[in-house]
């Protein structure tokens, strides 16, 4: 029930985020951009025990929450490219956090996977 605290703060957020988009407050987006990560992971914590599939969706949220960061100071290639960079990994940990949770009871065969392959992408 701690996880109900972190449903308040993105409320909050939300209602940051508001004045971001109507009024276009350059500190509220700063602000705003860089909550949001972390108030996510916070829920994470607090939702439960901490196993290798939570592991996994906080670092994911960390390097997400990194590559924010980066972003708000894409002025300058360097920053733009780090920003990238960790979202590459935050997607890459995200499918390896998917492919651990899918149900593997009714797989594709390989066969059945090369030719739907071949036909999307002929």
């Amino acid at each position: 029930m701690k996880w109900i605290y972190s449903l308040y703060a993105l409320a909050a957020l939300g209602v940051l985020l508001s004045f971001d988009v109507f009024w276009e407050y350059e500190s509220v987006h700063i602000i705003s951009k860089s909550l949001l990560n972390p108030i996510l992971i916070v829920a994470v914590l607090l939702s439960g025990p901490i196993n290798p599939h939570r592991r996994l969706l906080i670092a994911a949220l960390v390097f997400c929450s990194c590559g924010d960061v980066f972003l708000l100071f894409q002025e300058e290639e360097l920053y733009f490219m780090l920003g990238l960079g960790a979202f590459l990994s935050a997607h890459i940990l995200y499918a390896m956090l998917f492919r651990k949770t899918v149900d593997h009871s009714h797989n594709i065969p390989i066969l059945m996977r090369i030719k739907l392959w071949t036909f999307l992408f002929k």
